[in-house]
């Protein structure tokens, strides 16, 4: 029958693939004449040795030596890498992948260079969520999952799963208060217990859920308090991305004002300006930069962006639209290629009504939100030393397929310091969120790297086409393996990485 072959077909598919992994366990790769960027320098003509999961040599390259793409006696691969960059696996440091990593291939971060994702963030986190939006944030494509009961469920599951890249993450501040029934006791004690369990810190998004009672940092200062005396990393969407920008970064910064608080790690979430609601958002945003800068060298602070002027989020949003340049218009819920504007003109209804129906039918529902920051503003964010590359992915929007490679053209096109925006991808991440062995290259250090054609490399997904691959993305390997190689996934070599304190 045809079930039957489709079965049949599913296992072979299968066993070819864990064959596939099985042999690339065993390879060892020679990468030569390759510039090396080793998360703080390029340096030009190097040779890398990867072996049993590691870097076990770098050395500068003799050009007698030079075997390109053959496999010697002893079963190493030699791969010439003559014009090519070798950096350290990508890192990204904000998404919502929490359950893509184990029910996806992980191609849309492969084929960016991306090894390492952070998920968790928005204030969301997998366990008792109890909030049909928010759940939609986690889980757009309806995977069927186990009910994670609570956030532990969660973290021994994930570390059962087989997963495409190496997977770290933060509580949600909304998953944790919704667990602790928002007892201030409770919180603090499940706090202490999920951040030995490997969690990195906490991400509060402050205008979902529980984080919508968050008004100042008096609100977040027990938790702030409990993430300093465990090295860990606080993150936030923050309350307000437009006339009320400097005010939301502001509570997070005052952060450092209590003696508890002076080594608190602070990462602002996808910082952006929403000028619709602002008209004075220029000023609003130099004098929010301004602040940032006075911090940086001084404190921990970090902020990650994307390089699109669009965001996406649940459609049930409240007011979101208002902070659209033009409103409704630029509202595209998923699965509709038009926006809410054009849907009520068909239809002859409000706007709000359409919005009803459309959740009715499905309250998960997310939405990309056009223009809603102005490139110019976004570029200049991106350029702040302290500024780190996430993608804040979602499947509605092209900074899923796009963000690593978009920003690496921006950075070659404009005769940027490339070096300094391969770090924002790698070893400021890593620093940022402690995630040890990662973001560098170096002898002994895991070999979750990167190999790439600056020439060739560019961004193809679109808001109408969000899933397409990038191009110049040429092998990447995840923990020694070669996972991604001619557009094709191999294997899945990923491994759920806990903050060191934890290990």
């Amino acid at each position: 029958s045809s079930a039957a072959s489709d079965v049949y077909k599913r296992q072979v598919n299968s066993f070819a693939f864990l064959y596939i992994c099985c042999q690339n366990k065993h390879m060892k790769y020679l990468i030569q004449n390759v510039t090396l960027f080793n998360g703080e320098l390029l340096i030009e003509s190097q040779d890398i040795l990867i072996s049993e999961g590691i870097i076990k040599e770098i050395s500068r390259h003799e050009a007698q030596t030079k075997q390109g793409g053959s496999q010697n006696s002893v079963g190493t691969q030699i791969i010439e890498g003559e014009g090519l960059f070798l950096s350290p696996g990508f890192i990204d440091s904000h998404t919502h992948a929490d359950l893509d990593v184990a029910f996806t291939d992980s191609k849309n971060f492969l084929s960016q260079g991306v090894t390492t994702v952070v998920g968790g963030n928005c204030g969301i986190s997998c366990g008792n969520i109890n909030n049909p939006n928010l759940e939609g944030v986690i889980n757009p494509h309806k995977f069927k999952t186990p009910t994670f009961r609570d956030i532990p469920f969660y973290w021994e599951w994930i570390q059962n799963q087989q997963i495409g890249v190496n997977y770290a993450s933060l509580i949600g501040q909304h998953t944790l208060f919704e667990e602790s029934h928002n007892n201030p006791q409770e919180i603090e004690k499940n706090l202490e217990k999920y951040l030995a369990l490997g969690y990195l810190g906490v991400s509060s998004g402050l205008v979902y859920g529980w984080g919508e009672k968050v008004n100042s940092s008096e609100d977040i200062l027990p938790v702030a308090k409990v993430l300093a005396k465990n090295g860990a990393i606080l993150t936030s969407h923050i309350k307000d991305q437009s006339a009320k920008l400097y005010e939301s970064v502001k509570m997070f910064t005052d952060l450092w004002s209590q003696p508890e608080c002076d080594n608190l790690k602070i990462e602002i979430s996808h910082l952006k300006h929403m000028v619709a609601t602002d008209p004075a958002g220029k000023e609003t945003l130099e004098k929010t930069l301004e602040l940032l800068d006075s911090f940086y060298g001084r404190k921990a602070i970090g902020v990650d962006v994307y390089p699109y002027t669009a965001g996406a989020t649940s459609l049930g949003l409240e007011n979101r639209y208002k902070q659209c340049l033009n409103g409704w218009a630029d509202v595209f819920p998923f699965g509709y290629s038009n926006s809410i504007e054009e849907l009520a003109k068909e239809k002859n209804l409000a706007p709000e009504d359409i919005v009803k129906n459309i959740l009715e039918k499905n309250p998960k529902v997310l939405a990309v939100y056009k223009n809603s920051c102005r490139e110019e503003d976004m570029w200049e964010i991106m350029d702040k030393p302290y500024a780190i590359v996430a993608s804040d992915g979602l499947p509605t929007h092209p900074r899923h397929w796009g963000t690593f490679t978009k920003v690496l053209r921006h950075a070659l096109d404009n005769n940027l310091k490339i070096e300094d925006y391969l770090a924002k991808m790698t070893s400021l991440p890593a620093n940022q969120f402690n995630l040890r062995g990662h973001g560098y290259i170096k002898e002994g250090s895991l070999a979750n790297v990167t190999l790439l054609n600056p020439q060739e490399i560019e961004d193809t997904a679109t808001y109408e086409k969000p899933e397409s691959l990038s191009k110049g993305i040429i092998k990447v390997w995840v923990n020694g393996n070669l996972a991604y190689d001619n557009e094709e996934v191999l294997g899945k070599y990923g491994k759920v990485i806990k903050n060191s304190a934890s290990c």
